[in-house]
């Protein structure tokens, strides 16, 4: 069986060409694929090199780096990371630090405290949704979000990227964890005016596997425009469950439906 990440992958390849849901897709998707294509590349390297070791001598940390950290259970990154944690004063790196950390099995309360309050801050934030959508459910700039935008003086392009990157992101690193205790703060999420946040806290419970938020996502897919909805029953997919199996069918275009025919993924791991 192929995994959640190939098929996220697929649906890119599948998907490059339909314009309106780049955007959408993007944060969904990239990255997943980009930290598999960094450690497709290390392991085909015959001297792939040591995460942790990058980890110590490099004062910039990449994501890849963490991820791969994660993924080999890399126990021996955890004074590092806890190290790097402390210094640094970037709220959406120091949240994916905490994300990391968590699931390496790290045991301090304040990675997790700091985690749950960055997602809170992230999903309460009163800023409209960078998009709209016209009568024909086509993506567009949302003129709401510009106005906001000029309202409380933020230059356009951090808004945007905080609204299309850096929230959804932070949404993310919370969902990947997988732990139960985010469970309510996810649920919340799914009422977000950024449907990416709802993409990613749909994905999140689906990693759970907490069958009583799917009528929940399927709320937030039939309240989101057709391409945002889309995005959203993305999660429904990996549930192993009739019901969130059947929205998934309801709601996915054609492309994705017959991806998931050749890929499937039902009670897979969405971040894997």
């Amino acid at each position: 069986m192929h995994t959640g990440g190939e098929m996220q992958r697929a649906g890119v390849v599948r998907f490059r060409s339909h314009a309106r849901l780049q955007v959408a897709l993007l944060f969904c998707v990239a990255t997943q694929a980009l930290l598999h294509a960094r450690t497709s590349q290390q392991v085909a390297d015959s001297h792939p090199p040591d995460p942790v070791a990058e980890l110590k001598k490099s004062d910039d940390l990449e994501p890849f780096l963490l991820e791969q950290s994660v993924r080999d259970h890399r126990i021996d990154a955890i004074p590092v990371l806890e190290e790097k944690f402390a210094a640094t004063r970037d709220n959406e790196l120091k949240a994916n630090i905490a994300s990391a950390l968590l699931r390496l099995g790290a045991d301090d309360s304040a990675f997790w405290d700091f985690l749950l309050d960055a997602t809170k801050t992230a999903v309460q934030s009163d800023a409209p949704s960078a998009f709209e959508y016209d009568s024909e459910g086509k993506m567009r700039p949302s003129a709401q979000f510009q106005t906001w935008v000029e309202a409380n003086h933020i230059p356009k392009e951090k808004a945007f990227e905080d609204e299309v990157y850096h929230r959804p992101g932070i949404v993310l690193f919370l969902g990947i964890t997988g732990d139960r205790r985010g469970i309510a703060l996810l649920r919340q999420a799914l009422n977000s005016s950024n449907y990416l946040i709802r993409s990613n806290a749909a994905l999140g419970l689906a990693k759970i596997g907490d069958r009583d938020s799917i009528p929940l996502i399927i709320d937030a897919c039939k309240s989101a425009p057709r391409d945002a909805a889309v995005t959203i029953a993305w999660a429904l997919a990996y549930f192993d469950d009739p019901t969130a199996q059947a929205a998934a069918q309801t709601f996915l275009s054609k492309p994705f439906r017959d991806a998931l025919i050749e890929h499937p993924v039902r009670g897979t791991d969405p971040f894997r």
